[in-house]
């Protein structure tokens, strides 16, 4: 998804993801109509692929010790 949006000349200024439900922040130098018609449609695309997702919850790693 934010790569489409970076296609569209936006640019991803943050965002909150949670468990079935996220929030994408992101800025355009122009919002007209018609883009933000183009861009519901390849949003509306992507989540009626209904493509799967997998995660992983990765080990918190221990410093490294730079200096000694």
């Amino acid at each position: 998804m934010r790569r489409s949006l970076q296609d569209y000349g936006a640019s991803v200024t943050g965002g909150d993801m949670d468990p079935l439900e996220g929030r994408m922040d992101f800025e355009f130098e122009t919002m007209q109509k018609e883009l933000v018609e183009k861009i519901q449609a390849a949003v509306n695309k992507e989540v009626a692929a209904a493509r799967a997702v997998r995660t992983a919850i990765l080990p918190a790693r221990k410093p490294s010790r730079f200096l000694t």
